[in-house]
């Protein structure tokens, strides 16, 4: 049993030294079997098959091209989640301080959580155990909605039982939103501290920000006047955001279900908040729309559906969409481009999402749709 992440080498016996950090793991830990790592875009994950715990999973953060804040996210999600951080309160700045300066730790829900999720068993960002920060987690039981979805024929994808579970997923999305914020903040660790910005301000800086690193590259240049254009009268559409918990990859990959497509099938779990942020609800359907509904009306409307049981929708619902589409095609095609330029392609992972390429021939089809 041994496994490779990058450069490091890890043997049972390391796996287990590892897992034995976590304050409810014991030193009676026996390993039956190690699945892994499944490499993402950001993280490799590894799976651990144990006799008396469970199923674990261990979560390394292994790129370079990671974009957002360099720690351990669900260490400041977990409190907002259960209640037990209120973000409006006085002392939320320092108490997210605290967390964030804490390298290790884990955490235990005090209540259930908004949204049923994995138990963060323990973290570690000192790069001490491993050359990259990590988390152990404990598995949801199920499948991912994304693997379900290549397992059937394309035409059972619009049957009664995934329109209900894509209407469950709308429904989890919106209690997501329900939890909001006093403002919008660049990053989490700034929650309840005077860094506060108004959404068109911060807005236009993730805009200018994309633009710029889009100018470094020579095939989405010709289109960057129109879409600079689009997205500076955009300022004029998001004046009204609140903001919401923004999970930032909410899609069939990080949905768990359990059933069978034939019977029936139930959401239980969301995962992968690596990437979460306090950012306007309608944002959060870019990638679901994008990767995983793919223009199946009944889906659509169902999602829509399932949401709008907790959260209203804009009245400007579509082209704020479009908006945030356009905004998010340009981020994924400089960080596909950068993974490039960081020789840090994967061919197994790559083949399950579009190439920059691809970003960028979405990019034209929907300035045309705009235009």
């Amino acid at each position: 049993m041994q496994i490779q992440i990058g450069d490091t080498i890890l043997t049972k016996e390391n796996i287990r030294d590892i897992l034995v950090q976590a304050p409810d793991i014991h030193v009676d830990l026996e390993i039956t079997g190690i699945r892994g790592p499944f490499d993402g875009k950001i993280n490799s994950i590894f799976q651990v098959e144990t006799s008396n715990y469970g199923d674990l999973l261990i979560r390394c953060r292994t790129s370079k091209a990671f974009r957002y804040e360099p720690f351990i996210k669900e260490k400041v999600l977990y409190p907002i989640l259960d209640g037990t951080l209120d973000p409006f309160s006085p002392k939320c700045s320092s108490q997210i301080k605290t967390i964030v300066e804490n390298p290790r730790g884990s955490y235990a829900f005090s209540s259930s959580p908004a949204v049923p999720v994995q138990d963060l068993l323990f973290w570690d960002e000192t790069l001490e155990m491993l050359p990259f920060p990590y988390a152990i987690k404990r598995m949801v039981p199920g499948r991912s909605l994304y693997e379900i979805m290549q397992e059937v024929p394309e035409e059972d994808l619009e049957s009664d039982i995934f329109c209900d579970v894509f209407r469950q997923a709308g429904e989890m999305l919106g209690k997501l939103h329900a939890i909001r914020f006093p403002s919008f903040f660049e990053t989490i660790d700034q929650i309840g501290s005077a860094s506060a910005l108004a959404w068109p301000d911060l807005y236009w800086r993730q805009c200018q920000k994309q633009l710029a690193e889009a100018k470094t590259h020579a095939n989405i240049r010709p289109l960057l006047p129109k879409i600079n254009k689009v997205l500076r009268e955009g300022k004029e559409l998001v004046t009204q955001e609140t903001p919401v918990l923004f999970h930032n990859d909410y899609q069939a990959q990080n949905l768990i279900v359990q059933g069978d497509p034939r019977e029936g099938l139930q959401l239980v779990g969301l995962i992968d908040f690596d990437n979460w942020r306090i950012g306007p609800a309608v944002q959060d359907f870019v990638k679901m729309f994008y990767w995983t509904i793919r223009g199946r009306a009944p889906l659509v409307d169902l999602f829509l559906q399932g949401y709008s049981a907790t959260q209203n929708l804009p009245d400007n619902f579509r082209n704020l969409l479009q908006i945030y589409q356009l905004l998010w095609f340009c981020l994924v095609f400089n960080f596909e481009t950068d993974k490039i330029k960081k020789a840090e392609l994967n061919a197994a992972v790559d083949s399950r999402f579009p190439a920059a390429e691809e970003y960028l021939s979405a990019i034209r089809s929907l300035l045309a749709e705009i235009s």
